[in-house]
């Protein structure tokens, strides 16, 4: 169903490589947040602070875990102080990711990923041998709770454990957000008595900070309720705010019930990262934890982050209503760096644009990715007319 799980990295090449060569392009495929002058949003006195993060104690090598500053502030940044699972430090977003699926897969376990998905999932799955299969995102326009419910129940009976992944907030790569009664329904599905025991919840935050706080408190309310004997795994990443690409640090929170079984699940989480990855990035968890602590950085970060977030639903409100206008259709989208939008032949799509210099992603076979993130007010105006013509186009639906 994915593609290869590099080739969104491998169209983002593409298209720099034409920018260099002099070429006007725009480049609508990375999840990476840009402001309107193709800068990576962080102000001068962020940029000093983290050049400022040289010295021997940035340089040696940290503990497994983490440093203790950096975790003890990811619950009042992520989740506002109201909900504190037992944090580790990973190599981004994708590394708690991996982290998780490394735990599942030592269970004879039935890995079940939405139907649009980051196409990495599975190619972390396929790394560590799990089984997965994939539940219908969407029921109409809401979430596909009943596909979901089926492919649960089913799977129970022929393997020893569930293992969902849900990505939301922003879902990549359709930008859903889930309802509060459709996180009900989720958890409703969780305390049913044929998952009792053999069933864990795998959230993919990466693009929380990107919601809007009736979403994030959707969360929350959902994570202070936690299904009895339910290992709830919570994967986050500095990338997307902080603006972190390329320092890979994120963090993984593991939360249950029972306290013992969380302990212990931290503990073989913390033996799996050894591991896998010896040790995460020292110098850039310094750098979150000044810039989470720091009364002074927190209150810039806040004001960024609402900068960012605002300018991301501008773009995108002018994409959608010029996609009406168009009469060019996409996926529910509530929040967050990408649309998505049906196209029979998504790669024949994606090749015809690129002759014009405009860079997608064919996240499926019959689904296009638009990232919001990385194009200006600019780039957006007219580009979804420009789908429109490359999906309508004779070359195209031969």
């Amino acid at each position: 169903m994915a593609l290869a799980n590099d080739s969104i990295l491998q169209l983002n090449q593409m298209a720099k490589q034409r920018e260099k060569e002099g070429h006007k392009v725009i480049n609508a495929t990375i999840g990476m947040m840009y402001d309107e002058d193709k800068k990576l949003p962080l102000s001068k006195s962020i940029r000093d602070l983290m050049a400022s993060h040289n010295k021997d104690e940035d340089l040696v090598y940290p503990s497994v875990e983490g440093e203790r500053e950096y975790l003890d502030s990811l619950s009042g940044w992520f989740l506002n102080g109201e909900v504190k699972p037992s944090f580790l430090a990973t190599i981004g977003g994708t590394g708690a990711v991996a982290l998780s699926f490394h735990s599942v897969s030592k269970m004879n376990s039935l890995l079940l990923l939405p139907s649009f998905d980051w196409p990495n999932y599975e190619g972390v799955a396929s790394e560590f041998g799990l089984e997965y299969d994939h539940y219908s995102l969407f029921e109409g326009k809401g979430f596909g709770i009943n596909s979901l419910r089926k492919l649960a129940l089913d799977g129970a009976k022929s393997h020893d454990h569930i293992a969902i992944v849900v990505n939301d907030p922003c879902e990549n790569p359709t930008g859903y957000c889930m309802k509060s009664g459709e996180w009900a329904e989720l958890r409703e599905l969780l305390n049913k008595k044929e998952l009792n025991g053999k069933v864990s919840l795998i959230l993919d935050l990466a693009y929380i900070d990107f919601a809007e706080a009736s979403q994030k408190v959707h969360i929350i309310s959902f994570l202070k309720d936690i299904p009895a004997g339910v290992m709830v795994y919570l994967c986050f990443s500095f990338s997307k705010t902080f603006s972190l690409y390329g320092l890979r640090i994120g963090a993984l929170g593991v939360m249950n019930q029972e306290k013992e079984k969380e302990t212990a699940e931290y503990l073989s989480l913390k033996a799996g990262a050894r591991g896998l990855w010896s040790v995460s990035n020292h110098m850039a968890m310094n750098i979150v934890g000044d810039l989470l602590t720091d009364e002074s950085y927190h209150d810039e970060l806040v004001r960024e982050t609402n900068m960012n977030r605002k300018l991301v639903k501008e773009r995108s409100s002018l994409f959608l209503k010029e996609a009406k206008e168009a009469g060019l259709e996409t996926y529910p989208y509530e929040a967050g760096f990408f649309i998505s939008i049906p196209a029979r032949n998504a790669k024949s799509v994606v090749e015809y644009l690129m002759k014009e210099d405009i860079y997608i992603v064919p996240n499926r076979d019959d689904c296009l990715r638009v990232a919001f993130s990385s194009i200006s007010l600019k780039e957006v105006k007219g580009l979804a007319a420009k789908i429109k013509e490359a999906i309508t186009h004779e070359s195209v639906l031969l």
